[in-house]
C-alpha cells in the first residue's frame, strides 16, 4: 500500500484596521496588590504552584495526573488565600480544579451520558441531549423548506437531499483535480476572513496547513477530516465524497472565523491541558450558522453543513444508547444528506472511533446561541456581537459555566 500526499500552505494574516477595542484578556488583579505585601505573597505562592502544575502535568502518565493534581488542589487550598489573588490566578484556579475533575475518570463514572458529560462540561441529561438534537433538526428542516418556497408539511427532505446529491460537482479524478479542490478551499477560506473580517475584534498572525492524502486502497481510508494543530487534514481518495456545495461551509467551520480562531491556548495558562471538544467545535457549528444568516447567497449551502452536524448528532447519539444499529444508522443519514454513500460509511466509522462527538458539536452550539441570545435579551447591544465573539475565542476553550460566568459577571 502507498501513500500520496499533497501538501498547500495557508497563511492567515492581520488584517488591518481591526484593532481591539478593549482588554479581551483576564485582567491582573481584583484590587491593587503591587504596594501590598501580603498581596504579593499570596499571588507568589498562588503562581508558583500553578507554574509547577504547568511544568509537570505533561510528563505524568495518565493515570497518575488525578492524584497529582488532588495533591496540587490541597496544597493551593491549604496554602493560598484565593481572596487576597489576582483574577488572572482566581482564573487559573478554577481551571485547576476543574482539570482535576476531568482525568478523574471516577467523576464521571461509565456510560455513554459521562461520555458527553466529559465532552460538554454540561450536566445534562440524555432527555437534554436528544431535545437539543431534535429541536435543531426541526429548525433546520423548517428553514430549508421556507428557503425552497415549500411549506414544512409539504417539504419532502428525502427527496430535496437526492436532488442535491445528484445536482452536485466534484473534483476531477486526477492529481490536479485533488490540487485544485485544495485550492480552492485554500481560497475559501481566505474568503472567508476578508468579507467577514467584522465577525471578531482583532485578529492575531496565524497559519493553517491543509493536508490532502489519498490512498491506494479505498477500504483502508480514514475519516474526512481530520484537525489538529499542525493543520487540516483532508482525505482525498474518492473524489465522490467531496461535493462542491459544502466548501464553503467547510471554510467557515475549520478555518477562520471558525474553529481555528481558538485552535490554540496559551503556554502560560493550564487551559493547554483541557480537552473540551464542545467548545471548538462548537464554535465552527457555530460560525457556520453565523456566516450562513449573513452570505445569503448561499444560505442554504451552509444549512445543509448544519444538517449535516444536527443528523450526525443523532446518529450519534441513537448508535450508543442503543435505538438504532449501524444499518439504520447508515439509511437515516442516506435518506436525509445529499453525500456519497462511501461518505456515510466514513463518518459512521468516525462515530464510533469517537462516541459523543457530534452530540458534543451541536451542545456547543447551542451553549454559544444561548448565551449570546442572553447578552441581546440584557439590552447589551454591539457587545453581543463582534465583542462577545472575540470573548469567546480569546478565553475559551474553558468549561461552559464558567465562560458564562465571564460573560456576565
Amino acid at each position: 500500500m502507498t501513500k500520496r500526499f499533497i501538501t498547500l500552505y495557508l497563511a492567515m494574516m492581520l488584517l488591518s484596521g481591526c484593532q481591539t477595542t478593549e482588554p479581551m484578556t483576564v485582567q491582573e488583579s481584583r484590587t491593587s496588590p503591587a504596594g501590598d505585601a501580603r498581596h504579593r505573597m499570596e499571588e507568589a505562592i498562588a503562581r508558583k504552584i500553578l507554574v509547577d502544575v504547568r511544568n509537570e502535568l505533561p510528563s505524568l502518565a495518565v493515570a497518575e495526573q488525578p492524584g497529582y493534581l488532588r495533591e496540587k488542589i490541597v496544597l493551593f487550598d491549604a496554602s493560598v488565600d484565593l481572596q487576597m489573588t489576582s483574577e488572572r490566578v482566581a482564573f487559573e484556579k478554577k481551571i485547576l480544579d476543574y482539570l482535576y475533575l476531568q482525568t478523574d475518570l471516577s467523576t464521571f463514572g461509565s456510560g455513554y451520558l459521562p461520555v458527553l458529560q466529559r465532552r460538554t462540561t454540561l450536566d445534562w441529561s440524555l432527555l437534554e441531549y436528544r431535545q437539543v438534537i431534535e429541536r435543531e433538526l426541526t429548525r433546520i428542516d423548517q428553514t430549508i423548506a421556507a428557503l425552497t418556497e415549500f411549506s414544512p408539511d409539504r417539504f419532502d427532505l428525502a427527496q430535496f437531499v437526492k436532488l442535491r446529491r445528484e445536482q452536485a460537482s466534484y473534483p476531477d479524478d486526477s492529481f490536479e483535480g485533488r490540487q485544485a479542490y485544495l485550492d480552492a478551499l485554500a481560497d475559501a477560506m481566505l474568503e472567508a476572513q476578508l468579507d467577514w473580517y467584522d465577525t471578531l475584534v482583532s485578529y492575531e498572525e496565524s497559519e493553517l496547513a491543509i493536508f490532502g492524502e489519498q490512498d491506494d486502497d479505498e477500504n483502508s481510508m480514514g475519516q474526512m477530516f481530520r484537525f489538529s494543530p499542525a493543520g487540516l487534514t483532508i482525505n482525498l481518495t474518492n473524489v465522490g465524497n467531496l461535493p462542491d456545495f459544502e466548501t464553503k461551509a467547510l471554510a467557515v467551520y475549520y478555518g477562520f472565523p471558525g474553529m481555528r480562531s481558538i485552535s490554540g491556548s496559551s503556554s502560560e495558562s493550564l487551559k493547554q491541558f483541557l480537552r473540551i471538544s464542545a467548545y471548538q467545535h462548537g464554535w465552527g457549528a457555530y460560525m457556520v450558522d453565523h456566516i450562513g444568516n449573513r452570505d445569503t447567497k448561499h444560505t442554504i449551502d451552509y444549512l445543509l453543513y448544519a444538517r449535516m452536524l444536527a443528523a450526525l448528532a443523532l446518529a450519534d447519539f441513537n448508535l450508543h444508547t442503543g435505538s438504532w444499529n449501524r444499518k439504520e444508522a447508515k439509511q437515516q443519514l442516506h435518506n436525509t444528506l445529499p453525500l456519497s454513500e462511501h461518505r456515510i460509511e466514513l463518518m459512521l466509522n468516525q462515530l464510533e472511533l469517537e462516541p459523543g462527538h457530534f452530540v458534543a458539536t451541536l451542545a456547543g452550539k447551542s451553549e454559544f446561541t444561548r448565551m449570546q441570545e442572553q447578552c441581546l435579551a440584557r439590552g447589551l447591544g454591539d457587545v453581543c456581537h463582534s465583542v462577545f465573539n472575540q470573548r469567546i475565542v480569546d478565553w475559551g476553550p474553558i468549561p461552559f459555566a464558567l465562560l458564562e460566568e465571564r460573560l456576565f459577571q
